[in-house]
C-alpha cells in the first residue's frame, strides 16, 4: 500500500466496543469503526469516548480507519516508543 492512498483526518471517539474497536466521528460529521493501530497498543485504554485521535482512512474504503495518534491538549500527537 503507498502512502499516496491514505488520507488523515482527525476526528473524538464516541463508543468503545470489544476487541479494540472504536466509533470514530471525524471534524466533518462522518462516522467510521476505528482499530488501533499496532503501534499504539500500549496507548489503547486511555482510548475513551471524548477523546481526540488522528485517523488514516483508505481511499477506497471511508468506512473503517486506523487510530495512529492520540492527540493531547493543544492537538500535539503523542507518539508511541
Amino acid at each position: 500500500m503507498e502512502r499516496d492512498d491514505l488520507i488523515e483526518a482527525e476526528g473524538e471517539i464516541i463508543e468503545c466496543f470489544p476487541k479494540s474497536l472504536w466509533t470514530v466521528k471525524l471534524e466533518n460529521g462522518h462516522r467510521l469503526l476505528g482499530h488501533v493501530d499496532p503501534k499504539m497498543l500500549f496507548e489503547a485504554n486511555q482510548f475513551l469516548p471524548g477523546a481526540r485521535v488522528k485517523v488514516q482512512l483508505r481511499v477506497f474504503d471511508l468506512s473503517v480507519g486506523r487510530i495512529v495518534a492520540h492527540l493531547r491538549d493543544g492537538r500535539v500527537p503523542a507518539v508511541a516508543t
